[in-house]
């Protein structure tokens, strides 16, 4: 009976004291957040390594963990089901969860929220140089990856190839595993969404030379005219080792958080990777190092973070009102 009794006395304190080190870790203000990050063959990967350190560097209460997963897709769906509390995702994502179209058909929700904007992603489609195609529209018949799986590069692909009625024999990989068909030759082309030029890309055209291809000058003004989020992008010739002038769609790509991440952790967040951590990201990611940050959030369709209005507006901007959540408060 008394071993019982001692077992219950040292269970209960055991618990007393996680609430009372609960309660402190609280009161100092210490946060973890979950990071949701593209594969680590993404140079986007080292960007939120990059935003981690940023953090840390200004924030030290605040504990940040990068999680690898297959691409915006992946992210923004564990966005939704509240399995990270911020990551990359894209402008069409956004828009397409808003909606409740393509990867969220009939599952709409306007529970996302933009942080901040950092860069424009190209979606790149790549050939071998062998099999002679040029523009996208040859595409249809032949075996072609859309994209890692998981990646919103592969809903940008289906979507713009559906409308313009390319129909090739799609053929689902992961990014090593494109690399590997394209080298063996299994497949014609694959798909990456990234800056150019962009690593994963280099890969490919290290075994094997590669050609860009793009639009015609009609069909990308059907593109544009279909889908608001997208952008037309010009791929300059020479990009990567003989490859040809190419125009091509992008999207956007952003920080993202959900409405239920605190307005003063968004602040945080924000003001951390502007000011005091910036040198950080810049050295994970140069390609973006010169990016005006805030003018590059502000073409945004959906509504911002409300830590991030809040930082902004105390910077002096002018945030459009359209962008300004229902949840912020002054």
């Amino acid at each position: 009976m008394n071993r019982r009794m001692n077992l219950f006395i040292l269970v209960f304190v055991a618990l007393v004291l996680t609430l009372i080190l609960q309660s402190q870790v609280q009161a100092q203000g210490r946060v973890s957040l979950t990071i949701g990050a593209p594969p680590t063959t993404s140079p986007v990967y080292a960007y939120f390594v990059g935003i981690a350190k940023s953090v840390k560097s200004v924030y030290p209460d605040i504990e940040t963990t990068v999680t690898e997963c297959q691409g915006a897709v992946d992210i923004t769906k564990r966005l939704r089901q509240g399995l990270v509390d911020f990551g990359n995702s894209t402008s069409d994502q956004l828009y397409e969860s808003r909606k409740g179209t393509g990867p969220y058909k009939d599952k709409p929700w306007d529970g996302l929220r933009l942080l901040w904007s950092y860069d424009y992603l190209p979606c790149q489609w790549i050939v071998t140089k062998t099999s002679g195609v040029k523009f996208a529209n040859e595409l249809t018949d032949k075996v072609f990856n859309p994209g890692g799986k998981g990646g919103a590069i592969v809903t940008v692909t289906q979507d713009v190839f559906n409308l313009l009625g390319i129909k090739p024999k799609y053929y689902t990989a992961s990014q090593p595993d494109a690399i590997e068909a394209m080298a063996n030759r299994r497949i014609m082309g694959t798909a990456k969404m990234g800056p150019v030029p962009d690593s994963f890309v280099m890969q490919v055209a290290a075994s094997n030379p590669i050609e860009v291809i793009g639009l015609t000058e009609a069909e990308m003004k059907r593109v544009l005219k279909e889908f608001p989020y997208l952008m037309e992008y010009k791929i300059s010739k020479g990009a990567y080792p003989g490859t040809q002038e190419a125009k091509i769609v992008t999207v956007i790509t952003s920080s993202t958080a959900t409405k239920a991440l605190p307005q003063e952790v968004g602040y945080k967040l924000f003001k951390a990777m502007w000011e005091g951590g910036k040198t950080h990201w810049q050295a994970a990611y140069p390609s973006s190092a010169n990016t005006d940050v805030p003018a590059l959030t502000f073409k945004a369709s959906d509504f911002l973070h409300a830590g991030a209005v809040q930082y902004l507006k105390e910077k002096g901007y002018d945030v459009p009102k359209h962008l300004i959540p229902p949840e912020y408060k002054n």
